[in-house]
């Protein structure tokens, strides 16, 4: 609660300053200070329910209340850094007199301090912690220490050239809020969906699990953050064809133990026994996707054993530059793959892909898929 309170502090002092010295600059910025404090007690509060362990309707825990939350309160954020740009371009049109007084540059100076220093013990909690709440709060901290400088620079600037930039300063401090507010959106956004696991973080998992095992491959490895440090991590397993049952679900617990001591993970594990596929139901695939209306690229194809019938198991891709047609052609293999050639069964996966080229492009900008 350290946070909410040295921001309400700020909030009052610098509104008295912003009043004094007839600052719009100032008065955003106090404002910043106080949305700030209302951001951070929503988190505080996120971060309570967040705590919470799993119950009989959330078996994954409550760890996702923390992001409703913050897109709830960065919503508000972007809400009122808008109230202040338009005030501030009110103040570019009809400019006032800014009158500067040792009260208001004390109180400027105070507020960078008081954020550096937030910054610095924030961040020091979320190392702590590992808390992605407590980041956010520490980069905020240092951002707002950068727009009080520019509220600062603008005094500076009216006190001893006589220029008033009180207003255009308003307007960077109020874009400065907006910029922060969609920035958290967004983050918050990617998080509840959904983001996967950085690539080298499933790379290493998989060697792990070949390197302790001796299964022939691993699939479908994936790890979903239901916040507050809890994953679900599941995976697919080819092994060999004539592997004794007893031993497959020994070596399965065993592995399980093995990585749940190494990394924390509490793995699900299905077994695959993989077959050849022929040259039926690959020539089969290749033309049902071929005759799709919407382009479809193969990408994976698996064979597994079920019993009476052989089940494939196909990863098709559609550009994502096709985003409005992927459901279209997600119903329209389906449909096509149902007549597969007899003593087969076709369970086709449809995902959205991104040539290499524009991968690079998108990165180049912050984005990924």
């Amino acid at each position: 609660m350290l946070n909410v309170l040295l921001n309400l502090v700020l909030f009052t002092v610098k509104f008295i300053g912003g009043q004094i010295s007839r600052s719009v600059s100032i008065t955003s910025d106090a404002f910043n200070n106080l949305t700030d404090a209302v951001t951070t007690l929503f988190a505080w509060f996120g971060l309570q329910i967040s705590a919470l362990c799993a119950g009989e309707h959330h078996p994954n825990g409550h760890g996702r209340f923390e992001w409703v939350i913050a897109l709830l309160s960065s919503t508000a954020v972007v809400i009122i850094g808008w109230e202040l740009l338009r005030s501030s371009i009110d103040a570019v049109k009809n400019p006032g007199v800014t009158v500067f007084n040792l009260f208001t540059l004390a109180v400027l100076l105070l507020s960078i301090a008081v954020k550096v220093f937030m910054f610095l013990y924030n961040k020091r909690k979320s190392r702590e912690s590992s808390s992605a709440a407590l980041n956010a709060i520490a980069v905020d901290c240092i951002s707002d220490a950068a727009s009080t400088s520019i509220v600062l620079i603008s005094l500076i600037v009216f006190r001893f050239f006589g220029v008033n930039i009180d207003g255009w300063c308003g307007i960077l401090v109020s874009l400065f809020i907006i910029y922060n507010g969609f920035g958290s959106c967004s983050e918050t956004v990617e998080r509840i969906m959904g983001r996967s696991a950085p690539k080298e973080k499933i790379a290493e998992l998989k060697r792990f699990i070949l390197g302790n095992s001796d299964f022939l491959d691993v699939y479908d490895l994936q790890i979903e953050d239901y916040g507050y440090n809890r994953y679900r991590v599941s995976a697919v397993i080819s092994c060999r064809p004539d592997i004794d049952g007893n031993t497959l679900i020994t070596d399965i617990a065993r592995l399980k133990l093995q990585i749940y001591e190494q990394y924390g993970y509490s793995i699900l594990f299905s077994i695959e026994r993989e077959l050849p596929a022929d040259n039926a139901i690959s020539r089969f695939i290749d033309e049902k996707l071929a005759s799709s209306s919407v382009p479809l690229k193969k990408l994976a194809v698996r064979v597994t054993d079920a019993g009476n019938k052989k089940v494939v198991l196909l990863t098709a891709g559609v550009d994502h530059r096709n985003l409005l047609s992927a459901k279209r052609a997600e119903k329209e293999i389906t449909e096509k793959l149902k007549n597969a050639p007899e003593g087969y069964a076709v369970i086709p996966n449809v995902r959205l892909i991104v040539d290499p080229a524009m991968r690079n492009k998108r990165k180049i900008f912050g984005s990924a898929d």
